[in-house]
């Protein structure tokens, strides 16, 4: 039933008796989705009889005490750009329900001509700084400044709300106990959450319309949040505190506020169904310049790895790499399969998978601590070392088992491939990625006499064992796997480090281009991508 009335919200967002039937299905399942619901099919409704029957029924399920749903206190950070900041604000306006939420600006020193328009807005909250305090700062002021027991929802002054986004995120963070916060996908956004083809606010309200629906088919967790637009539910953030200001004037403080609330037991959720304009980079484009701007990432970036004790975009990426193997093998995202993960880190690459395909049981199997510990929070992993597990006494099996930049850090990566035999299905496949020694970032400075180790990448002091083509076909073929599709990821061709220089290219291409040498291709590889077959 519940498929049917989303097919008819997607066709015409704005029919109130959508969300009254909608409210009728959540009655019995989530009273917070039933109000909800009933909230949205009064903002659309105009028959003022109808609006009466509907606020009726609302004040009965507020005098149950069995609703927990709060007010979305807006906390929007002004920095200049005026014109943006009023888009933002009238977006809100127009349409997001009256009396399901409060508008706080905190503005950053913009100067007369802004806070001059602020100060005429009669329905916000106005915090005005004297100097620019930065955007963790700023957003605390502004989280002080909300309503008791009102939900917090950190919004950029550079974003557009559109028809439903708020109704839907607030769907999504009543969905269950387990949702700490949860994000939309934007125009201009990272982390997965860029939604492609919204080039303009036309394009963006179009989609809006026929997608801005609160369907829980498009909840997907998420280890971070962008914190473009991010809805935090009040208990939650009561709990795991304000912004750390350590990160002003900003950047890297939203995932860290993601890992705290993972680090609670609460999950992320990015919701796929809703979607908000993000025009990007207009708050630090007026203070700082491409370069200034770079290096302020690398230090805060630098910051969160120290403050969390590992580097976090290594162990919180997910790996679309090695899941385009698995798409390519099950174009019908509804299939059900088994899925179990060597060093998967906080299980970002896990729970991708999860959203794809729902019917697909994942576990994951992680050495560093700190990493498990949060991901066991959001997917099924377990701290451990693939070299000292007895595979054979393992009670599940798997259709695929990956490794991801996990081979090279083996002391015996022969014996494990040997050994998850045991826990791979009939047909059941590897996939892996393993670095290239033979990159031209390794051979030119070691023909030059160098060979730095560095702490990631292909000369990682970490790594046991190199790798190239030959060695891989090699060691899978003697494990009792047959290699059904190598793929290369390429760096584009350029000076990478103070080893190279501009004529060595001159030099090395003489040399590739002799008969005696591997193929220039493999000189390219930065690193492989293997999906190889067990053998029966």
């Amino acid at each position: 039933m519940s498929k049917a009335i989303f097919k008819s919200i997607s066709e015409n967002i704005e029919d109130a008796d959508n969300y009254l039937k909608l409210a009728d299905y959540y009655v019995d399942i989530n009273l917070n989705q039933a109000y909800l619901s009933l909230e949205n099919a009064m903002f659309y409704e105009n028959d003022p009889d109808k609006v009466k029957n509907i606020r009726m029924m609302i004040d009965e399920i507020k005098k149950s005490g069995k609703i927990s749903v709060a007010q979305s206190s807006f906390v929007i950070l002004s920095f200049r750009n005026l014109e943006y900041t009023k888009k933002c604000i009238e977006s809100i306006r127009i349409t997001c329900c009256p009396g399901s939420y409060e508008i706080i600006v905190v503005d950053n020193a913009s100067g007369p001509e802004v806070v001059a328009w602020l100060q005429e807005q009669s329905d916000i909250k106005l915090i005005l700084n004297e100097e620019n305090l930065g955007f963790p700062a700023g957003c605390n002021q502004g989280i002080r400044a909300a309503s008791e027991g009102n939900d917090i929802f950190l919004l950029n002054n550079d974003t557009v709300m559109l028809p439903n986004s708020l109704y839907c995120l607030r769907m999504a963070l009543y969905s269950d106990t387990s949702v700490g916060a949860v994000g939309a996908m934007g125009s201009h956004v990272p982390n997965g959450q860029k939604e492609p083809g919204m080039d303009t606010l036309e394009q963006c309200i179009d989609h809006a319309l026929r997608n801005n629906i609160p369907d829980p088919s498009g909840y997907e967790k998420k280890v971070w949040l962008v914190g473009f637009a991010f809805l935090i539910r009040n208990d939650v953030w009561k709990k795991v505190g304000y912004l750390d200001e350590r990160f002003s004037p900003g950047n890297y403080e939203d995932n860290d506020y993601s890992l705290r609330i993972i680090e609670n037991g609460y999950k992320n959720i990015l919701c796929h169904n809703c979607l908000i304009v993000h025009y990007g980079g207009k708050g630090f484009s007026t203070t700082t310049n491409n370069q200034s701007y770079m290096d302020l990432c690398k230090l805060n970036n630098g910051k969160l790895n120290e403050k969390w004790g590992f580097n976090v975009s290594y162990y919180g990426n997910p790996r679309k790499d090695l899941i385009d193997f698995i798409e390519k093998d099950h174009p019908d995202h509804n299939d059900e399969f088994s899925v179990l993960e060597c060093g998967c880190g906080m299980g970002s690459t896990l729970i991708r998978i999860q959203y794809l395909y729902p019917n697909v049981s994942v576990h994951g199997i992680e050495l560093m601590e700190r990493p498990a510990s949060l991901g066991a929070n959001i997917c099924d992993i377990e701290l451990g070392n693939i070299e000292e597990i007895e595979w054979n006494e393992m009670e599940k099996s798997f259709d695929y088992i990956i490794f991801g930049d996990v081979i090279e850090h083996l002391v015996d990566p022969y014996g494990i491939m040997r050994n998850c035999r045991a826990v791979l299905k009939k047909n059941g496949k590897v996939i892996a990625s393993i670095p290239n020694i033979m990159h031209y970032s390794v051979i030119i400075p070691l023909l030059k006499g160098y060979f730095p180790f560095e702490r990631a990448g292909i000369r990682d002091y970490t790594h046991l064992h190199n790798w190239t083509m030959s060695n891989i076909y090699e060691m899978f073929d003697e494990c009792g796997y047959s290699i059904e599709e190598v793929k290369c990821s390429v760096l584009q061709k350029a000076v990478t480090d103070k080893f190279i220089e501009e004529d060595d290219w001159i030099w090395f291409q003489r040399l590739i281009d002799r008969s005696e040498t591997a193929e220039e291709w493999q000189f390219n590889a930065y690193q492989y991508l293997v999906q190889a077959k067990k053998l029966d």
